[in-house]
């Protein structure tokens, strides 16, 4: 099992198959000094802060802040206040929000509100809220997505079955409605989680249950539109 943390998705995605084992996570900044046991020790305090807190509750998030982290957001929600938009309950002006589009843009707030308005307009575009089965027939009906019920703690599961996804028969277009409809479903079910995760099994896969195009697509859509939503990515039975 290797536990990292790209820039994409989410902090943590997990690969690999059969039992967990323990692993170690490095933080990027880790000296080397550090990782061969001498060096000097910072006498500075570590700063208080969210940012290493994970599993989707809200409050966890918010008991965790910093004082700098807590300016920063009240600031941040101001400013999204002042733009006065309508969103949908899912989605509504709240902590969950402030926060996510904040952590996804490590509290830097001009980031973060460029990143919202982007989120606001694509929505008002694509309206992901409305849609449905019928928009995605072929895709729903192959069956690679389903949903999984909730972990422990709170977040919805969603299980992707590599064996069962043909790119082939549908378009991008619709694989992206099928996305939208499981991601917006995955949110309004959720059980006092901001978070959700995906397991896909990759037993039996092959080349045919792949298309680059669609698969970007997704990353795209999760990274730039759902910050903080995908809590981890796992993959089991992969064939390497």
């Amino acid at each position: 099992t290797v536990d990292i943390a790209p820039p994409l998705l989410a902090r943590r995605c997990i690969f690999g198959s059969g039992p967990a084992k323990k692993v170690t996570q490095l933080e990027p900044g880790l000296m080397l000094s550090s990782l061969l046991g001498y060096g000097e020790e910072s006498k500075e305090e570590p700063k208080q802060t969210c940012l290493s807190v994970s599993g989707g509750k809200i409050q966890d998030m918010l008991e965790a802040m910093g004082d700098e982290e807590k300016k920063k957001m009240d600031d941040f929600s101001e400013r999204l206040k002042e733009k006065k938009v309508k969103l949908d309950e899912s989605h509504a002006l709240n902590e969950t929000t402030y926060l996510r589009f904040l952590v996804a843009n490590n509290f830097d707030m001009d980031k973060a509100e460029a990143q919202f308005d982007a989120a606001v307009k694509w929505r008002a575009d694509a309206k992901p809220e409305e849609a449905n089965p019928k928009e995605c027939s072929v895709a729903i009906k192959q069956g690679m997505m389903r949903f999984c019920g909730h972990g422990r703690n709170g977040s919805m599961i969603l299980k992707g079955s590599s064996a069962l996804w043909q790119p082939s028969e549908y378009t991008v277009e619709e694989f992206e409605r099928m996305i939208l409809y499981f991601l917006e479903k995955a949110i309004k079910q959720a059980k006092g989680n901001y978070q959700f995760v995906v397991l896909i099994d990759m037993a039996d896969w092959g080349l045919q249950n792949w298309n680059m195009q669609m698969i970007y697509s997704a990353v795209t859509i999760l990274q730039q539109y759902y910050p903080e939503r995908l809590s981890k990515a796992l993959l089991v039975n992969t064939p390497w």
